[in-house]
């Protein structure tokens, strides 16, 4: 189950949503829009120390 949901813009576009689940799990998903724009880049997400910014 998710509890929060942040919408991810990119130059005016919406990319897709970072998600967090009750337990501090986090996620995120690209919309079809996005990934079917040859143009659009795909970007990582990384943290210089994993879980650092991300806990619950």
């Amino acid at each position: 189950m998710t509890v929060r949901v942040l919408n991810v813009w990119w130059d005016g576009r919406i990319v897709g949503q970072f998600t967090q689940d009750k337990h501090g799990y986090i996620g995120f998903a690209y919309t079809e829009a996005w990934l079917d724009d040859k143009n659009a880049s795909t970007f990582g997400l990384t943290s210089e120390a994993p879980g650092a910014f991300l806990s619950p």
